[in-house]
């Protein structure tokens, strides 16, 4: 199983995690979310589904930390402008 460091605590991340986390959630509207991961058929800002599924706030969780974490799952992370 995955481990991750976010803010110096350590938590165990699958994809089936934040699969099952995000399935009834729906992606946070922001004008300004460049990083996009598509999970269930929506496409998420890269930092929600890290925020759902650690239950850190979005200050705690940085745009790196979650972009390495969604890589090394296995998402495709888009960029949009």
């Amino acid at each position: 199983m995955p481990k991750f460091i976010i803010q110096s605590q350590e938590f165990d991340i699958t994809m089936n995690d934040i699969e099952e986390n995000m399935r009834n959630i729906e992606p946070q509207k922001r004008p300004r979310n460049m990083y996009m991961v598509a999970i269930n058929g929506k496409f998420f800002p890269i930092k929600q589904p890290i925020i759902a599924v650690t239950g850190l706030s979005m200050i705690e969780v940085t745009m790196l930390d979650a972009y390495l974490i969604m890589e090394k799952l296995g998402y495709c992370i888009q960029f949009q402008r």
